[in-house]
């Protein structure tokens, strides 16, 4: 394995929920959140493998974490974000 890179970790996510919005844009009242309480730390150099079964919700954290999935403006508010790209 090669050296690890000491510098700040390049992705920070704590804590993200996740739950689908209905018609209005918004998450139905007492609905199930799809994600929650997740957690990343990424350095630069790491490979990391996401699995799950189907419908857990993989492929929505990858699209959260490109902007592609649309969420709640205080999903970013809500969890911690540190992208530190050098």
């Amino acid at each position: 394995m090669g050296m690890k890179d000491s510098s700040k970790p390049t992705i920070v996510i704590n804590g993200l929920r996740f739950t689908y919005p209905g018609i209005d844009g918004h998450p139905p009242p007492g609905s199930i959140p799809l994600i929650k309480d997740f957690n990343l730390t990424l350095n630069s150099g790491d490979r990391r493998l996401l699995v799950g079964s189907n419908g857990s919700g993989k492929t929505s954290i990858l699209k959260i974490l490109g902007g592609k999935q649309m969420v709640e403006p205080d999903i970013y508010d809500s969890c911690t974000w540190n992208f530190g790209f050098s």
